[in-house]
């Protein structure tokens, strides 16, 4: 009877180090999928350089909004300095 339990306990360890590695497996993939989302793959830019596309832009967006800005302020500077200094 000794021999046959540790022959069951043997093939209950077995079982459950497959079962474990097959879940590390199942994980190792997944993380190897987000890393191909970060960093991108296959010519597809990750979400890492995305991200850096939209900061730029927005700093271009609020450059552009500052010197639409400024020379709307200097075009009514202008035009109190005509109009009221005569």
């Amino acid at each position: 009877m000794g021999d046959r339990q540790v022959g069951e306990d043997t093939i209950g360890n077995i079982v459950q180090l497959t079962k474990i590695s097959s879940q590390l497996d199942t994980i190792h993939k997944d993380m190897q999928e987000m890393k191909s989302i970060l960093r991108g793959e296959g010519g597809e830019p990750g979400l890492v350089v995305r991200v850096d596309r939209l900061e730029q832009s927005q700093k271009k967006s609020n450059q552009v909004h500052l010197l639409w800005g400024g020379a709307f302020v200097t075009s009514i500077v202008a035009w109190l300095m005509e109009n009221f200094t005569k």
